[in-house]
């Protein structure tokens, strides 16, 4: 890929990079993208690049975002920006938002990987495994002339102080690569761009021998495809090597004004000889120093092989031990599963269960219908014949309705919650079972009461007796009308 293609890698304020825009020629939708988009490169020059500055919160999309939207003169979005910026949260946040992973830019048509390595933000922060992570299915996408992810990588080491920063790149997409494939590395490695360059030409042409080396490596077949002018990468190799071996060469001494052969040759030996003699006083001196620093690197390397071995044991018991759990829980499973009914009989027994259930409660509601009709005898018997206006064929007057109402309101009340009490009594006995009917009573007292189970032993007597004098104040003075429904009549 021609070099002039490609835009200048420049990480400064993104300020220049906003969009320049005309509040009046807007609509309300756009100025709030706008806006987002300006506060979201702003956040990114003043938190993304400083870790001091990590408590800062990102700005808020506004509602119904566009969020493969441009927000830079570029034509970049948001994921662009936050994949160049290596901030893996805004990242994870766009993607949830349905960032499309392998959109284009407006220029070159950079994907946001690309946008990634054009920039030294994930090597400084590490963070480009997890943007690779993010964005693996997107490493095969090329731009507008034709390039990989590669390619950028390589044209990036045009600066030596960048050399680390692409192979650490190279070395995070190989491994993730191997990880879905290896027919990925090598179709990706000999691919090449509008000029027939392969990434691993571009890294040599560049002088990045390291990337370079580290590509034909993985995909030697690379080395020897021919771009557009006939150049291999394995020629820049060689053409390498052998200027590299030419500078290396010692050169000749040069001869002195008026000095013969024999003084010359006379002159060499002598710097030779006190070359060597040089050397031998040199490793004699520090020929015991490295010995024992020698000696002490051996004892270092076998303490910590020791260390190693001994955590190994520890890692092998650790596991053993899992493994005996995870077996033993296996067992008790099998065991518990074995005991589970057919769930096909569930259905059956819970039929079985309701219909229990209802032929209780109709036997409580008939042992409750004797007892009231036993109850209401009594209390006719008590009750002066007199008060009752049966054999009477005139109707009640409007006072006398007004006053009974209260006692039908009362009186279907007491009914409803005779019923719900006749159907709690059935279930919880349905559930206890005969053994336990004295538990399920007392609980049932509790509730009425809204005592605790645990102080109706020391109670039992007083609420008897208490219960007892109601019942008998009751029959002496004969029906009350309820204190509330009298307040509400009154109002």
């Amino acid at each position: 890929m021609a070099e002039d293609d490609f835009l200048p890698l420049s990480q400064n304020s993104a300020s220049s990079r906003k969009r320049k825009r005309n509040d009046d020629d807007f609509t309300a939708s756009d100025l709030e993208h706008t806006i987002y988009g300006d506060e979201l490169l702003d956040y990114f020059v003043t938190a993304g690049d400083d870790p001091a500055a990590s408590n800062i919160l990102p700005p808020e999309p506004p509602a119904n975002f566009d969020v493969d939207r441009p927000i830079d003169n570029l034509g970049n979005n948001a994921l662009h920006w936050a994949c160049a910026m290596g901030d893996v949260q805004i990242v994870r946040d766009l993607l949830a938002r349905n960032a499309n992973p392998a959109a284009q830019n407006e220029g070159s048509r950079e994907t946001p990987l690309i946008r990634a390595v054009l920039f030294t933000n994930n090597y400084d922060k590490r963070t480009f495994p997890r943007i690779v992570q993010l964005l693996s299915q997107t490493i095969v996408e090329r731009d507008w002339h034709g390039a990989t992810v590669f390619h950028h990588i390589a044209e990036t080491a045009r600066s030596r102080s960048k050399w680390g920063c692409a192979k650490y790149y190279c070395e995070v997409l190989i491994n993730k690569m191997q990880e879905m494939g290896s027919n990925y590395v090598q179709a990706l490695l000999v691919s090449t761009d509008v000029n027939h360059d392969t990434a691993a030409l571009c890294a040599i042409r560049n002088g990045c021998v390291k990337v370079a080396t580290f590509l034909l490596n993985h995909c030697p077949e690379a080395g020897d495809i021919q771009n557009l002018k006939g150049e291999t990468a394995n020629e820049y190799l060689r053409s390498l090597r052998e200027k590299k071996d030419t500078l290396e060469q010692p050169g000749s001494s040069p001869p002195r004004a008026g000095e013969s052969f024999n003084t010359r040759v006379s002159r060499k030996k002598r710097q030779k000889e006190a070359i060597s003699r040089a050397a031998f006083y040199v490793l004699d001196k520090i020929g015991s120093v490295m010995d024992e620093g020698s000696t002490k690197i051996a004892e270092m390397y076998d303490a910590q092989m020791l260390e190693k071995d001994t955590e190994i044991s520890e890692a092998k018991s650790a596991l053993n031990e899992l493994e005996n759990q995870r077996h033993k829980i296996r067992q008790e499973t099998y065991s518990l599963m074995a005991r589970v009914e057919d769930p096909s009989k569930l259905t059956a027994l819970r039929q079985e269960y309701e219909e229990s259930l209802r032929e209780m409660e109709s036997l409580f509601e008939q042992r409750e219908h004797d007892i009231l009709q036993k109850e209401i005898l009594q209390q006719d018997q008590q009750t002066d014949p007199q008060a009752f206006r049966f054999s009477n064929s005139q109707p009640l007057s409007s006072e006398e309705v007004r006053t009974a109402i209260p006692w039908a309101l009362e009186l279907n009340r007491q009914q409803d919650l005779r019923k719900h009490w006749v159907k709690e009594v059935a279930r919880l006995m349905g559930d206890a079972g005969t053994s336990e009917k004295v538990g399920k009573h007392r609980k049932l007292v509790a509730i009425a009461t809204g005592l605790k189970e645990d102080e109706l032993d020391n109670m039992s007597e007083e609420l008897l007796q208490s219960l007892q004098g109601d019942r008998g104040l009751a029959s002496t003075n004969g029906p009350q009308t309820p204190p509330h429904i009298m307040a509400g009549i009154e109002a």
